[in-house]
C-alpha cells in the first residue's frame, strides 16, 4: 500500500478538516485511457499531461516484465541489492520512511512475500536496475507516452527506472517526489493502493513538513 505520514491527533486538526470545503474531503477517480485508442496520444498531451493523474490501460501489453514472478526476478537478479525501509509515522525522514540498509533482492523476495500481513515489514525501495539488475530493462521498453522523459534522455547519470518491491502491509507516507517532478509507474504483480492530492491544494498547506517534503496526516483515515 502507498499511504501516508502521521495521523492527525490534534482535535482542533480533525475539526478543521471536517468543517471544511466538501470537495477536499472527497475521493474522485482516477481518468484512465485505453493505451491502443488511436487518439490515446492526443488525449493525454491535450488532457493530462502536466496537469493531472491519468492510468493508462492495455499500455504493457507487448512487455515481457509482464512474465516476471518472484522466482524469474530473483533467477535474474542474483546479486542485486536492494534498499529496504520501515515505516515510521512520527519519522522526519522522507515519506515516513526509515533506512534499514540493503538486502539482496533474491533473499528479500523469498523470506518476506507470501507471509499474509506483518507487522514491522520492509519496504523494498528504489533498486537502479542500470546498476543493480541491467538485465530486466530489456524487459521494459518505455512507453510513447513518456518518450518525452528528459532526465532519461538527457542525464544518463539517473538511477531510472528503478523496482519497488513490498508484501502486504508495506506502505509509505504521504510525500512529493525528488525535485517535485511528476512520475510514471506500471505494475506488474499485485496491488497498490494510491492516494493523490493536487499540489496547490489549500487544505494540504497546515500539514505540509518541508524537512521531510511530506505531510503530517494520513491521507487514508484523515
Amino acid at each position: 500500500l502507498l499511504a501516508s505520514a502521521c495521523v492527525v491527533s490534534r482535535p482542533r486538526d480533525l475539526l478543521r478538516w471536517a468543517s471544511g470545503t466538501r470537495e477536499f474531503r472527497q475521493v474522485l477517480p482516477v481518468a484512465r485511457i485505453n493505451a491502443s485508442s488511436p487518439d490515446a496520444l492526443l488525449r493525454f498531451f491535450r488532457e493530462h499531461h502536466g496537469k493531472t493523474p491519468v492510468v493508462f490501460q492495455g499500455a504493457m501489453e507487448a512487455w515481457a516484465a509482464r512474465d516476471w514472478t518472484l522466482a524469474r526476478l530473483a533467477e535474474l537478479c542474483p546479486d542485486a541489492q536492494l534498499p529496504v525501509y520501515r515505516y515510521d509515522p512520527s519519522s522526519v525522514s522522507w515519506a515516513g520512511l526509515v533506512d534499514g540498509g540493503q538486502k539482496l533482492l533474491s533473499e528479500y523476495l523469498q523470506q518476506d512475500f507470501g507471509r499474509g500481513e506483518q507487522a514491522n515489514v520492509l519496504y523494498g525501495l528504489e533498486m537502479t536496475l542500470r546498476t543493480e539488475c541491467p538485465r530486466l530493462l530489456e524487459d521494459l521498453p518505455i512507453s510513447r507516452f513518456f518518450a518525452d522523459d528528459m532526465l532519461a534522455r538527457f542525464y544518463p547519470a539517473n538511477s531510472w527506472p528503478t523496482l519497488i518491491a513490498g508484501p502486504r502491509g508495506t506502505r509509505s507516507g504521504l510525500h512529493r517526489d525528488t525535485h517535485d517532478l511528476p512520475f510514471w509507474m506500471a505494475m506488474f504483480l499485485g496491488r497498490k493502493r494510491l492516494r493523490i492530492f493536487a499540489p496547490e491544494d489549500p487544505a494540504l498547506e497546515p500539514y505540509f513538513l518541508s524537512e521531510r517534503n511530506g505531510f503530517e496526516f494520513d491521507a487514508f483515515r484523515p
